[in-house]
C-alpha cells in the first residue's frame, strides 16, 4: 500500500498547472481578446499559491483554457507551488517518504 499514491489536488488538478502564473500571465497578454485582462487574477493567486487549491475550475476563468496547459508546463515553478504546502505538497511529501520510487529514481536519474 505504501506504493499507491493519491494524486489528488484539494478541487481539481488544474489548482496545480495554473501555479506557473508568469506562463499563464503571458498567454493572457497575448490573447487578442483579453490583453492582461485576469492580471489581477493572476497576481493575486501568485501572491497567495494556496488560494487556487480552492478556486474551482481556474481554467474557466482565463480567457485561455485546457488547449493551452501544456504551454503552462514549461518552466513550472515547482518550489514556489510546493511551498503554498497545499495538496501539491501532500502529495510531493508523501513521494518522498516511498523508499521504492525515490530508489527507482535514483537508479534512473543523472544528475547534472
Amino acid at each position: 500500500m505504501a506504493r499507491l499514491f493519491r494524486l489528488v489536488a484539494y478541487w481539481e488538478l488544474e489548482s496545480w498547472l495554473y501555479q506557473n502564473t508568469d506562463k499563464a500571465l503571458a498567454l493572457c497578454l497575448a490573447n487578442p481578446a483579453c490583453r492582461g485582462g485576469h492580471a489581477d487574477l493572476l497576481a493575486a493567486w501568485a501572491a497567495d499559491r494556496g488560494l487556487l487549491d480552492e478556486t474551482p475550475s481556474p481554467s474557466e476563468r482565463m480567457c485561455f483554457g485546457k488547449p493551452h496547459h501544456r504551454a503552462i508546463l514549461d518552466h513550472f515553478p515547482t518550489a514556489a507551488a510546493v511551498s503554498a504546502d497545499k495538496s501539491l505538497a501532500v502529495f510531493v511529501d508523501a513521494m518522498r517518504g516511498c523508499d521504492a520510487l525515490l530508489g527507482a529514481l535514483r537508479r534512473t536519474h543523472t544528475p547534472r
